[in-house]
């Protein structure tokens, strides 16, 4: 056979078609991940990570990783103790110091790990419970779930933060928990039920976690047993309660309750902490609103495929109420614990990730499902593709119009990856500057004078400053094996 045959043959077997598809979905995820990819590898190191990585009492990492693990629990800082055993175990700046760029990789790889959880998880949700026939369709939805939240704001105290990436990580602990959930349901496999209880009980050891996986776990206890439940089904609830209780009961949550001003807990600090719940949601709804325009044009995309992709068994309006209404509630009730916790409305940036994922969860598949349903209804589902194509090209020309007109495109995270990325690299390199003069420094009470660093936001900032007793300064030089550190800015930029 020879080379002219053999590339006719090849021609004959490849779906070309299929080929394309792949190649749009694989540069539609390029374009999405670009701008964390190309900034996450200069995250800085600073805040907690230097009070995680100084005075160990080991070179086993595993002993040091207990050590600190129980430290929190018992003392002081948080109930998480699960994240600190972790976050020891594979710090980067243990073996390789600050200044490497293995942090930044470190980070990068966090990210990747988390985007591959959330795919997976749309990919087992849109299969087997809300059970889109239509692949190319079911790849799309997958796709704007796992992009809504991408599109208008970055994550700094998540993505660019090591010890902040334990919210990532539970975050993916609650889904895989739900995946296997929803394998367990569908194959009845004994793995599936081992692997919910570990993924789910860790998931409750970070009380916000708990809320959406145990109602996910009722959910699908309601649907698929109904009232023939077996004493099996409640072994997962058990270790659910073990995990929160481990939180719950912990010395250490007391401790960091007390030292962020909470008073002690009754009827009141219920109460108020529902109604901060309430005016934190709908601040950061707000936000979203003005910051994240891209993320609601692509809602009413799902809205409108699922219009076009209506199940073959017709969806009730109450089935429609009824997922809104429970994810509504696992939204809620992750943020509820949080502003029990603080004693005051408080959405940080970690928060806000909780929030926003929880959110736009809740928004994919409910205007997916109130497109279904009112493709029944209305029996559009038998419109001609063509006529499809047209609306939704009308429809992205509106929305890219609008968001020129808005000035929107300025401040996306295309935008400002692409435009700051040279500022980015320069934040990075001068605190690598300022880390290097500490640990070259033969003084104990180290004073930097350095000019103001100008942040783009998109980084989480070290917080290491000019007060010497303030506890971030504290920790480094407890890392750096100083008495005191201080850093003395020289002049009065203005942070962009």
């Amino acid at each position: 056979m020879n080379a002219k045959s053999m590339i006719k043959n090849i021609y004959n077997v490849v779906s070309w078609k299929r080929v394309i598809i792949v190649a749009c979905f694989v540069l539609a995820y390029v374009l999405l991940l670009i701008p964390y990819v190309i900034t996450i590898p200069f995250s800085i190191p600073g805040v907690d990570d230097f009070s995680m990585c100084s005075n160990l009492i080991s070179s086993s990492r595993v002993v040091s990783a207990i050590d600190r693990a129980n430290a929190l629990y018992f003392n002081f800082g948080s109930a998480i103790w699960i994240s600190m055993f972790l976050n020891v175990l594979f710090c980067p700046i243990i073996s390789y110091g600050v200044e490497s760029m293995t942090y930044g990789f470190t980070m990068l790889v966090i990210f990747f790990l988390f985007i591959i959880v959330l795919n997976v998880f749309y990919r087992n949700l849109f299969i087997f419970e809300i059970r889109i026939e239509n692949t190319l369709c079911r790849e799309m939805m997958v796709f704007f779930a796992t992009a809504i939240p991408f599109l208008g704001t970055f994550y700094p105290e998540v993505f660019y933060w090591y010890d902040g990436s334990h919210y990532a990580w539970f975050m993916s602990f609650s889904l895989l928990a739900c995946s296997c959930m929803m394998k367990y349901f569908h194959t009845g496999r004994n793995k599936y039920f081992i692997l919910l209880i570990v993924w789910g009980m860790l998931s409750c050891m970070n009380v916000p976690y708990a809320v959406p996986v145990s109602l996910f776990y009722f959910v699908m206890l309601q649907r698929y047993r109904g009232i023939n439940l077996h004493f099996k089904d409640f072994l997962p609830v058990f270790f659910f309660v073990c995990g929160v209780l481990s939180f719950v009961l912990s010395p250490g949550g007391q401790a960091r309750h007390d030292a962020v001003g909470g008073s002690a807990i009754g009827m009141v600090e219920l109460v108020d902490a529902g109604i901060m719940t309430i005016i934190g949601a709908l601040s950061r709804l707000h936000t979203l609103l003005v910051e994240c325009p891209c993320s609601f044009a692509l809602l009413f995309l799902a809205f409108l495929f699922g219009i076009w992709n209506k199940d073959r068994v017709r969806r009730s309006f109450g089935s429609v109420c009824c997922i809104f209404i429970i994810t509504f509630l696992s939204t809620m009730g992750a943020l509820y614990p949080v502003m029990l916790g603080y004693g005051e409305c408080v959405m940080p940036n970690r928060i806000c990730f909780l929030f926003d994922f929880l959110f736009f969860m809740m928004m994919v598949l409910t205007t997916f499902t109130l497109g279904q349903y009112l493709g029944w209804i209305c029996n559009y589902g038998c419109w001609d593709k063509s006529k499809w194509i047209m609306v939704i090209a009308i429809y992205m020309l509106i929305v890219y119009t609008s968001l020129i007109a808005g000035r929107w495109y300025p401040e996306s995270c295309w935008a400002k990856a692409f435009f700051s990325l040279a500022a980015v690299k320069e934040e990075h390199d001068e605190w690598m500057d300022i880390y290097r003069e500490i640990e070259a420094t033969d003084e104990k009470n180290v004073v930097i004078k350095h000019e103001r660093i100008n942040t783009t936001g998109i980084l989480n900032d070290p917080q290491i400053g000019e007060d010497k007793e303030y506890w971030v300064n504290g920790a480094a030089a407890r890392f750096f094996k100083k008495e005191s550190i201080r850093i003395e800015w020289q002049d009065d930029l203005v942070t962009e």
